[in-house]
């Protein structure tokens, strides 16, 4: 059926009264999986599916789990799912236009990317160099924002990317692929040591509503690192699905809530939770005394945060990036009341972050920090929810 959809896209003229033809359904899990590659806790399939793995299978699970770590493990991961027009390839290779370029499918299609992160240190979101925002003797505790991205689109990195062919350089790879489908022992080892040991860093909107569908979710649940920015916009249409919160601030059904829902239920494991949020959350002037009644920002849109942050438990880094202004707005009404009590942070040029504590008994409680700018336009970073 998307085969379909495609070629009547690709032959058939849309007039511009006509409504946009249907986009192709995401590539979601199939309701039955054809088989199971991972072995049965059982001792007969434990040791048939060592039967492939050479001298591998002589070295005890301790030492086979670090060689792992070392070779796939201990790194930032990007995971998108991308609509694009992709290069035509036939027999394994990239079709060549007249002009020499690749040729380019007409119609976009669904797909699958993923590469080792390149932001470091020195760069602040977006790749911008840190040596941009002037002196950092004062900074005291030196580290990356939460979910600073631009290796998708070469910001980071110029040959890395969705639509880089194969001359990509083999350490933009995961590069996991060869060994995962050597034999179903040496898959069932190394998809753990890729969920488990690597952090994630996820920003597509509709992966993340629909990751449940997508991938599965007994390796989600492995996951023990993730950096994730919530956008709020679908990729392939105009739809502004925060603004559902924003009509009606009593809502207890909106994308926010329903994504603060999901990380408890997906992520049991995680350890360390970086959250950008990537949505406009100053007030607007028709709901500004209803959001206010309600306990303004800080009960409106962190409320479903704290409710996630509570379902997780303690004993987790989770942090919480917003709006410069709003930030700054809530950072000075914690200071007027908490004085020099406030536990704050200052970890980067003009980025500061404070603790919120949810209950001092068990120590459970949220850093929220300095985010992305109100007008910023660099990259994927701006606000378009009203």
């Amino acid at each position: 059926m998307p085969s379909l959809k495609r070629w009547l896209r690709n032959n058939l003229s849309w007039s511009s009264t006509q409504a946009e033809p249907v986009l192709d359904p995401l590539p979601f899990l199939p309701v039955e999986r054809p088989s199971i590659l991972t072995p049965s806790p059982s001792k007969e399939n434990l040791a048939s599916s060592m039967d492939s793995y050479g001298y591998f299978q002589h070295l005890p699970y301790e030492i086979r789990r670090q060689i792992l770590t070392e070779a796939l493990g201990g790194r930032t991961l990007h995971v998108d799912l991308t609509y694009l027009n992709r290069p035509v390839r036939k027999k394994g290779k990239y079709m060549i236009g007249k002009d020499g370029a690749y040729a380019y499918a007409k119609s976009k299609t669904w797909g699958w990317y993923s590469c080792e992160c390149h932001q470091t240190d020195s760069l602040l979101p977006d790749g911008i160099p840190r040596r941009n925002f002037g002196e950092e003797r004062w900074i005291t505790n030196q580290r990356k924002l939460p979910c600073a991205g631009g290796c998708k689109d070469g910001r980071n990195h110029r040959e890395c990317g969705p639509e880089v062919d194969d001359k990509q350089p083999l350490r933009c790879r995961v590069n996991a692929m060869g060994w995962i489908l050597a034999c179903r022992q040496a898959y069932a080892d190394g998809v753990d040591i890729l969920f488990s040991t690597n952090n994630f860093h996820m920003d597509n909107f509709d992966l993340l509503l629909h990751l449940p569908r997508l991938i599965l979710p007994q390796r989600l649940r492995s996951i023990e690192s993730m950096e994730v920015s919530w956008t709020f916009r679908p990729t392939a249409t105009t739809d502004k699905p925060l603004n559902v919160l924003w009509n009606d601030p009593t809502t207890k059904d909106s994308a926010l809530h329903e994504l603060c829902r999901m990380v408890p239920e997906l992520f049991p494991r995680v350890r360390q939770l970086d959250i950008n949020i990537l949505g406009e959350l100053r007030l607007r002037p028709d709901t500004h005394s209803t959001v206010i009644d309600l306990g303004g920002i800080e009960t409106v849109f962190l409320g479903p945060i704290e409710d996630m942050v509570r379902a997780l438990g303690p004993g987790r880094e989770v942090c919480i990036a917003i709006q410069q202004t709003v930030f700054h707005i809530l950072f000075m009404e914690k200071l007027e009341l908490y004085g020099q009590d406030l536990k704050q942070d200052i970890y980067n040029p003009y980025n500061i972050r404070f603790w919120k504590e949810l209950d001092p008994d068990s120590g459970l409680g949220y850093w929220i920090c300095d985010g992305a700018p109100d007008q910023c336009q660099v990259g994927n970073i701006y606000f378009n929810n009203y």
